[in-house]
């Protein structure tokens, strides 16, 4: 989305930034928010070991 195409100038590389931002679902953010929550938490749990077959 932010270089579908060369932007010229880096205002409109933040320009298309910020569309493409804007453009992600509240939920998509809110559960990925939660995925490194509970992601950090089970590395806390196993102090730092592997822990995804905790997940």
């Amino acid at each position: 989305m932010v270089y579908k195409e060369e932007p010229p100038t880096p205002q409109i590389i933040r320009q298309r930034i910020i569309e493409a931002c804007a453009s992600i679902a509240p939920d998509v953010i809110r559960r990925a928010s939660q995925s490194v929550i509970r992601r950090i938490q089970c590395c806390i749990d196993s102090n730092g070991h592997h822990f995804e077959h905790l997940l």
